[in-house]
Order: C-alpha cells, then sequence, then structure tokens
C-alpha cells in the first residue's frame, strides 16, 4: 500500500492534470465545444471531484478501511 505522502503527491498529481484538461476542453479553441462539453461531463469533472473528496476527507476515509473487524479487537 503506498505511503500517506505517495498518496497526497498522487491525488494533487490527477488534480493538475484535471485542472489542466478543463482549462484546454474550455480555452482552447481548436477543439468544437461539444467535444469540450463532453470531457468536462464525462471526465474532467467527475475526476476533480472524487479527488477533492478523497483529500477532504483522507484521514475519515482512511480510519474507515483500515478498521479491524469488533471479533479481532475483543480478542486482544
Amino acid at each position: 500500500m503506498p505511503s500517506q505522502a505517495q498518496l497526497r503527491k498522487l491525488s494533487r498529481a490527477l488534480h493538475v492534470i484535471g485542472a489542466i484538461a478543463a482549462a484546454l476542453a474550455v480555452y482552447v479553441p481548436v477543439i468544437p465545444a461539444d467535444v469540450a462539453r463532453l470531457v468536462l461531463a464525462a471526465a474532467a469533472v467527475p475526476l476533480l471531484a472524487l479527488t477533492g473528496l478523497f483529500m477532504a476527507k483522507q484521514a475519515t476515509i482512511r480510519r474507515f478501511f483500515s478498521r479491524r473487524p469488533r471479533s479481532v479487537q475483543a480478542a486482544r
């Protein structure tokens, strides 16, 4: 499992890539508007939302997945 520092770097990199993709889709006039909307709606916005949620709630998510079952905790 990657360390916390590696997870932070990965999520930040995904945000930067998503922001670049969104900026290119919106500001590059060569790409038709329909394609830009599709890219933003299908890829960039959901990716940015998920990674942003992960960064905001990273500690809670980590605690949720690292919990041991109650039977293991009771045995100790």
